[in-house]
């Protein structure tokens, strides 16, 4: 047997699945029982390394995917690597259980969710010409980026990533390996992706050689379809009626964040109560994984709310299709986080990271993030102000440009930028008005680089 299946075998193990297993609808009951209290330490590892290792819950029923093309094809929004609905006696309740990427392709498929199921570990482990750490909350991005920078960068063939909480990653990193189930993992990250304060914070402790700003994301309120609980903001969530999936402040950095929002929209005493004595009494529920827990616990009716970042809920919503709404949070209440790449000291593929930090400066990284509505990154730290701000990439030396002329247009004539939009994107017949129709905004989606840079006509805009 080669090394690389007999790995792929060893891979099917007691992971981020079995997580799950505490929160199938039949076994919850609302019960507080299975809550761990804020400040919960997290579960010590059996050996060396951090662990994230989850007992599954007798009597659990095991699904098993017969082969890729299978995992791989979704049936009626069913998401691709679940299997379908179950029949017959269990016929009331979907499988909503991940991993929600399709699979790699070729090799023996087997997941068994939530017994062996593996949502967070992606690509090759064995021997890895790149290693990249994100931050949990971007899962469903990797699929498409890793295959647009292998086309980008063809030499890298073996990828591999993890998306699991960013402090459970930093303590992977500190500790030098992670235990899942059965497997350690000793592979140290070429890239760790990670919100700005963190990424600001190993820069102080020797970390960071390098680093890069490339998205921006919300916060939003995840309900099941049709809003049952009638949830408005976030102040009805400290209602005794309403049961909240909250992520762990212990080790996941977004609860820092809600809570923030949380003494906006009703001071110390609505964190208190949502925190505090929700935790105490089990309406409000401390997740490990919220990027996985949270979504599946209102889809399952565990929860009736769930604080997430918008592309969580906005992947659930109207890329998987799932029967659930968003709740929006105003402005004034809520917190929007940086997303920071970086390259590390001591990287073990050190101009493989390079090249994979100049890919996520690019238009075609910008784009995937944009498809799952992750922002762009602001200048200098602010919120960008304009829509053509907001919708472009970065570009010209990782500056956002300014005006709809530097946006739009590379530099031409002599190397003039033109300083008029008639110049750029109106006839002489406009009397120098600026449109405001859907040219503008067709002029925010990203384009080739064969487009940016192919000539003008005489000079002229095209």
């Amino acid at each position: 047997m080669s090394r690389r299946l007999a790995l792929s075998l060893a891979l099917t193990v007691v992971a981020c699945g079995s997580v799950f297993a505490t929160e199938r609808p039949s076994s919850m009951d609302g019960q507080a029982s299975q809550t761990p209290q804020q400040g919960a330490p997290i579960k010590p590892a059996p050996q060396e390394g951090v662990s994230t290792q989850q007992t599954p819950q007798e009597g659990a029923p095991i699904k098993l995917a017969q082969d890729a093309s299978e995992r791989s094809a979704s049936t009626d929004g069913q998401v691709p690597g679940t299997s379908a609905p179950q029949s017959a006696g269990a016929a009331a309740q979907p499988d909503y259980l991940p991993p929600w990427n399709p699979p790699p392709a070729g090799g023996v498929s087997f997941a068994v969710p939530p017994v062996d199921a593996i949502a967070d570990l992606h690509g090759d482990i064995v021997d890895p010409q790149l290693t990249v750490f994100f931050a949990g909350n971007q899962f469903m991005v990797v699929h498409d980026l890793l295959a647009a920078f292998r086309r980008a960068y063809p030499q890298y063939t073996r990828i591999y990533a993890e998306t699991l909480p960013p402090g459970i990653l930093a303590r992977q990193i500190e500790t030098g390996s992670l235990v899942m189930g059965n497997l350690k993992i000793e592979l140290k990250p070429d890239v760790f992706t990670a919100g700005k304060n963190e990424i600001e914070q190993r820069q102080q402790q020797g970390w960071i050689a390098e680093s890069y700003d490339y998205a921006r994301n919300p916060l939003a309120i995840l309900v099941a379809k049709g809003n049952p609980k009638h949830i408005r903001g976030l102040a009805d969530l400290g209602r005794a009626d309403v049961r909240v999936s909250m992520p762990n402040p212990q080790w996941e950095g977004v609860a820092k964040q809600i809570e923030a929002s949380y003494r906006k929209a009703g001071g110390e005493a609505l964190d208190q109560r949502i925190m505090q004595d929700k935790v105490h009494d089990g309406s409000t529920f401390l997740t490990q994984i919220h990027h996985r827990q949270s979504p599946l616990r209102v889809l399952d009716g565990s929860s009736d709310a769930a604080p997430v970042w918008a592309t969580e809920a906005y992947f659930q919503q109207a890329i998987l299709h799932r029967p659930v709404e968003t709740v929006a949070i105003p402005a004034a209440q809520n917190a929007v986080a940086t997303y920071t790449a970086a390259r590390m000291k001591g990287a073990p593929h050190a101009q493989a990271a390079r090249d994979f930090l100049a890919f996520m400066r690019s238009p075609q990284a910008q784009a995937i993030y944009r498809k799952y509505a992750f922002q762009a990154p602001s200048m200098d730290g602010q919120v960008p102000r304009t829509l053509d701000a907001l919708e472009r990439p970065p570009s010209m030396d990782g500056q956002v440009p300014r005006t709809l002329d530097a946006l739009e247009r590379p530099p031409s004539m002599d190397g003039q930028v033109p300083r008029t939009l008639d110049a750029l994107e109106r006839p002489p017949s406009m009397d120098g008005q600026v449109p405001r129709t859907s040219q503008v905004e067709a002029s925010t989606k990203p384009v080739s680089d064969a487009q940016e840079r192919s000539p003008s006509m005489d000079g002229s805009a095209p």
